[in-house]
């Protein structure tokens, strides 16, 4: 019967294959955003500076977006059971390579393959997951597991400063290590042995278009190096950022050429010709770059800042829980009204909501100088967070405009570019917003602070005859407002930098009116 599932469990090994499943696609969905509360804890450990702390992070989401994309391919060629239980065992063996790995560079290659298997794995899981259940069923797992996916920014971050806090940073990884053992095996029991059907392995010999996947992987990292990087080398003066440049540009334009001439490519290149795509193909990696850069910087600087703030890296992973307050009725919300309404409308509003919270957050009056009212709704900024949430409903409208108008087959093409792409360009969020604009604003306030906090000024005198009645002599005055200095001075730039982040999302907002949908081809199945 068309509507019967192709395999069948007793509903309570369903329900159980289902939860082991679902653990293994949220720790493939938050290993960033929860490295991401504590990596100046292993740049310290591995002996490197602090700069080079998101680079392990943001490496991973390169390979993700990959991962993502190769699973289905894994799922064709080795046949879906034997890709799943393969793609588990190699995220378990580089989560404890990463946990005891005492060398930067290494641990950094090993989170490569860590993203690489990891997006794997999330991918497998759903489609096993799909077979124990009949299509009419299919939309409501696949925005089951969209709902996973989403609620990264809210529980990652939390679960991640909570064993960073009590365990250490290698406990995250060893931890990960043993879910991935004990679900492995729990999902292997009731897959091979527990299931009405034998599992078949059934193989297929598909193409894979292994030229143009290099080429845009190697591409890919080069870019993400010079996004990462180019701070600390000094961008173009650099010789190393000069050949990254020029060897993944080269990559790029091969690439394409490559991919026009292929009938099966990695990327539909033609896709991009498509005023809607294009769009959607802009917007959906701009905003989540953004919400990942601005979450990373925040968390960063919280911890830099952890004499001043007093914040350690499970309190700065609590910053970003109260988004999560959208995340139970605004996602399917949005899942259900893009496609009855125009998609258009949706994506406008949430990127408003998204520019209101950026600019709110921009004016937190952490020095509590300006008046009662601002004080009053300003002291509360873990409140904006709420509209922070507002990203979880984009997915959906988005993917509604990058699909419009296309056949079937393109539809499916459309959406695992954009998944590439939007994963892909989480890696660029932290890189771009913590240096080239989170470093250059606070090297801009700092100098200014220095320029107007002068020795002759009244806040000064009353400042430094404070701590000369406290004993401190001139050398440990001079050390301690520079220290002020410093502080007072990362808390202004990160304020700059969300207020340039509102304007972008304001920007956004009219840019996804800008191609025209038909109103009879508007609404998608």
């Amino acid at each position: 019967m068309p509507l019967e599932p192709k395999k069948k469990l007793r509903q309570s090994l369903l329900i159980l294959l289902q939860g082991i499943l679902s653990i293994e696609f949220l720790l493939g969905t938050y290993s960033p955003p929860a490295y991401a509360t504590f990596n100046l804890y292993p740049s310290g450990d591995l002996g490197v500076s602090p700069s080079h702390a998101s680079w392990i992070s943001t490496i991973y989401f390169a390979g993700q977006a990959f991962g993502l994309f190769l699973g289905p391919w894994f799922d064709r060629f080795l046949g879906r059971v034997r890709a799943l239980f393969l793609a588990i065992s190699f995220f378990a063996l580089f989560d404890f390579l990463v946990a005891v790995s005492s060398d930067y560079y290494l641990s950094l290659f090993f989170r490569l393959l860590l993203g690489i298997a990891g997006g794997s794995t999330m991918t497998l899981c759903q489609l096993n997951l799909l077979d124990y259940y009949p299509i009419n069923r299919w939309p409501f797992i696949t925005a089951y597991f969209g709902f996973l996916q989403v609620s990264v920014f809210g529980f990652g971050p939390v679960l991640g400063g909570f064993i960073n806090e009590y365990f250490g940073w290698r406990a995250y990884f060893l931890t990960s290590f043993s879910l991935h053992v004990i679900c492995g095996l729990i999902a292997s029991w009731i897959i091979l042995f527990l299931s009405d059907q034998h599992p078949e392995h059934e193989t297929k010999d598909v193409y894979f278009d292994w030229v143009g996947f290099i080429l845009i992987l190697f591409a890919a990292l080069c870019f993400q190096t010079i996004v990462t990087r180019g701070q600390d080398e000094d961008w173009y003066n650099s010789t190393f950022i000069d050949l990254l440049f020029i060897f993944g540009s080269v990559s790029l334009v091969y690439f394409i050429v490559w991919e026009i001439g292929e009938k099966k490519p990695f990327i539909n290149i033609k896709l991009f010709l498509k005023p809607t795509f294009i769009i959607s193909a802009i917007i959906a990696p701009v905003t989540f770059a953004i919400v990942y850069g601005l979450f990373s910087t925040l968390v960063f600087n919280l911890q830099l800042l952890k004499n001043a703030t007093n914040f350690s890296s499970f309190q700065a992973g609590l910053a970003m829980a109260p988004l999560l307050f959208f995340l139970p009725f605004l996602y399917p919300s949005s899942v259900f009204l893009s496609q009855r309404i125009d998609p258009r409308l949706i994506a406008s509003i949430l990127l408003t909501l998204l520019g209101i919270f950026c600019y709110w957050t921009g004016y937190y009056d952490f020095f509590r100088k300006r008046a009662f009212f601002d004080q009053f709704f300003n002291q509360y900024i873990l409140l904006t967070q709420v509209l922070n949430g507002a990203y979880v409903g984009l997915v959906a409208p988005l993917n509604a405009i990058a699909i419009h108008g296309l056949s079937k087959k393109n539809q499916e093409s459309a959406i695992n570019s954009v998944i590439l792409l939007r994963t892909y360009f989480l890696t660029w969020g932290g890189g771009l917003l913590g240096t080239m604009v989170m470093e250059h604003r606070r090297d801009f306030q700092q100098t200014r602070l220095v320029e107007t906090f002068s020795g002759q000024n009244p806040e000064s005198m009353q400042f430094i005859s404070s701590l000369h009645q406290l004993g401190l002599n001139d050398l440990q005055i001079h050390s301690k407002l520079v220290e002020q200095a410093a502080n007072h001075s990362v808390i202004l730039a990160l304020n700059d930098t969300y207020r340039l982040c509102s304007w972008i999302y304001f920007f956004l907002a009219l840019l996804v009116w800008l191609p025209s949908l038909k109103k009879a081809e508007r609404y998608f199945s």
